[in-house]
């Protein structure tokens, strides 16, 4: 009696070279993508642990501000300047509505010239600050703090903004190639190697490399749905007309692309005064008493 022998099936030459083009990215790519996951990661969780170690200062703790008011903003911008005696302007406060949070002034420079992030940027500190003294609780130097340094090597690799964002961004786009060609290598064509790759089907399963590639398969399908959604949005703050992509998607066709500039006015310098940005400021409350909190700029020249 013959015995039948079975021969698996050579795979088609697409899917071969979809499998080629799968694992040659994965090598090319796959550290540069792990850094970009790590650093976003851990960004996500900036605002809660910095809430904790800076509870301290993030709340002023002055009594009876009931029957207080708040300092002029100019008044602060002055003491502020007196107490860190930064060689740089202030460059804007960040005012909350909450009347017990403390105020925050922030110097933020550019400089065009750098190559990398340190150089980019010469400064970017904070002073958490009493609104109703003008006292300097605490000031950080944001510029070198871990959340904003993971924040970016997620951006930039701390490389030029400018350019430092493609060098993110074209590893992403051979990260969507790889999920797409991931996808079209696991498409089960029938029915029974679909329940293989839908779930784990171990039972009579010792070999450790099937069940590796088990692992890849089943757990790479299922993590491939959010990797996509992860990739193509964080590609919205890379590549313009991936932005122009997902609005004319979401727009529900409109092509046109916000003009976001549009939405920022400059008084004429008749009508400012030092109480222009008082003005401002009471307004924003009291038109939006649920909020956080709001930003103004202090209108200084910038560096260079």
């Amino acid at each position: 009696m013959r015995k039948k022998h079975h021969h698996k099936k050579k795979p088609g030459v697409f899917k071969k070279w979809t499998g080629k083009l799968h694992l040659w990215l994965g090598l090319a790519v796959g550290f540069l993508i792990f850094i970009i996951s790590i650093t976003g990661a851990l960004y996500v969780f900036k605002d809660e642990i910095e809430n904790f170690t800076r509870k301290d200062v993030i709340y002023h703790h002055e009594q009876g501000i009931d029957r207080k008011e708040v300092l002029p903003i100019r008044m602060l911008e002055k003491a502020v300047v007196e107490q860190v005696k930064e060689k740089y302007p202030v460059h804007w406060v960040n005012i909350p509505v909450d009347k017990k949070l403390s105020y925050q002034f922030y110097w933020y420079e550019h400089n065009p010239e750098g190559w990398n992030y340190f150089d980019e940027f010469p400064i970017y500190k904070v002073a958490y600050v009493n609104p109703y003294n003008g006292k300097v609780l605490r000031t950080y130097d944001e510029k070198n703090g871990f959340f904003q340094i993971v924040k970016m090597i997620h951006w930039s690799y701390l490389l030029k903004q400018s350019w430092g964002t493609y060098l993110v961004g074209i590893p992403v786009i051979i990260f969507v190639i790889m999920l797409i060609s991931g996808i079209i290598l696991w498409w089960p064509k029938n029915k029974a190697a679909r329940k293989q790759r839908l779930s784990f089907k171990w039972k009579n399963v010792k070999n450790w490399k099937r069940k590796n590639y088990d692992l890849h398969n089943i757990l790479g399908f299922y993590s491939s749905i959010f990797a996509l959604i992860f990739a193509i949005t964080g590609l919205f703050y890379a590549f313009f007309f991936v932005q122009a992509a997902i609005y004319f998607t979401f727009s529900g066709g409109e092509t046109k692309y916000p003009d976001f500039s549009s939405i920022t006015t400059k008084a004429p310098a008749s009508m400012r005064t030092e109480g222009t940005l008082d003005k401002i400021s009471n307004t924003v409350k009291a038109k939006y008493p649920d909020a956080y909190g709001f930003s103004i700029d202090l209108g200084h020249e910038r560096y260079g």
